[in-house]
């Protein structure tokens, strides 16, 4: 059974009369533990199959399989279950919870999931350590350079053991120091969970470390290469 299977995915959207293609018939397999960038010019596509692939939309046609569970016929409660259980989202824009400190923003996710307070804490704890985050756990979004918060944003996508992160120009607004690591800290986690990292960039920082790279142009694969 394939990790992660997409076969002829389409998707349009429809502006007035007109009908606007965004992907054209991607067909793709994903493996557990790959450490993937989807590239490609604006306008490519790469947002839009990211968004597909994590429900967050669903595509006008074709079939999007997680180890053999069919993501497209999913209803808005199912698929809301499915993201919380199985997936991490890390967005550009870091989308933090202002309010929340970095240790209650990534808590938020195992309270979600139900998870037993103590056991909150020590996942949390750990996973703050390992990213070497200690000093960050008590501050405020607002308290935080672009870098430490976006940091926060890859624990909070970490902290339920998700299998798939999904990664949309996570290093867009971030500077070459932060970015190499950030990069280290999301290979370090790939090799040490077996989590599978699925980018959606234009960054060459991202290209040369990612092992695969999808080029998509005019929404279809252009390119696939294996770095491995």
């Amino acid at each position: 059974m394939s990790f992660l299977k997409l076969e002829n995915v389409v998707k349009h959207y429809q502006q007035g009369d007109i009908i606007v293609p965004a992907v054209r018939g991607i067909t793709l397999e994903i493996s557990k533990g790959e450490f993937t960038a989807i590239v490609g010019p604006s306008g490519s596509g790469k947002t839009t199959l990211l968004n597909c692939i994590g429900t967050l939309e669903k595509p006008t046609s074709g079939h999007i399989y997680f180890k053999g569970q069919n993501l497209a016929e999913g209803d808005l409660k199912s698929m809301s279950e499915f993201r919380l259980q199985n997936l991490g989202f890390i967005f550009q824009a870091y989308n933090l919870i202002p309010v929340f400190t970095a240790y209650e923003n990534v808590e938020y996710v195992l309270q979600l999931l139900k998870v037993p307070e103590e056991e909150r804490k020590s996942r949390i704890e750990d996973l703050f350590s390992k990213m070497g985050m200690e000093s960050l756990m008590h501050r405020f979004p607002k308290e935080m350079s672009g870098g430490q918060q976006q940091r926060v944003a890859i624990a909070r996508a970490l902290i339920a053991n998700a299998e798939l992160i999904l990664a949309d120009e996570p290093t867009a607004n971030l500077d070459s120091e932060n970015t190499e690591n950030l990069l280290d800290i999301m290979e370090k986690m790939c090799e040490e969970t077996g989590s599978t990292f699925l980018f959606s960039t234009h960054d060459e920082r991202v290209m040369r470390r990612a092992k695969r790279i999808i080029t998509l142009t005019d929404g279809k694969v252009s390119h696939d290469t294996n770095h491995s």
